[in-house]
């Protein structure tokens, strides 16, 4: 179908970054190979918990020294169950002690 052909060229040139979050290393490389494979032009992050994550964002929408360079990410990826522990309150349904 050419029309579904070009939506996916479209949909592959507009998504330049992807942050893929995952605590669990072979599961975070499974996730980046398949962005890999779906977008090879776009630029991939990594990021294993949820600060890291946060970080990686707002770095990314509040770039140092005043450039003006801002970027956001067209993708991101997260695991359901990543815990926060710099949010008061959040809670992790795996963790016993929650």
């Amino acid at each position: 179908n050419p029309d579904h052909q070009e939506y996916e060229k479209l949909v592959k040139s507009q998504v330049k970054t992807i942050l893929i979050v995952d605590p669990n290393q072979a599961i975070l490389n499974l996730f980046c190979k398949s962005m890999n494979s779906m977008f090879p032009s776009a630029r991939l992050y990594k990021a294993q918990t949820a600060e890291e994550a946060i970080y990686m964002v707002h770095a990314a929408l509040n770039p140092p020294d005043g450039n003006l360079q801002r970027r956001n990410f067209d993708i991101i990826i997260v695991e359901q169950r990543l815990y926060c522990q710099s949010i008061p309150g959040a809670q992790n349904d795996n963790n016993p002690n929650h």
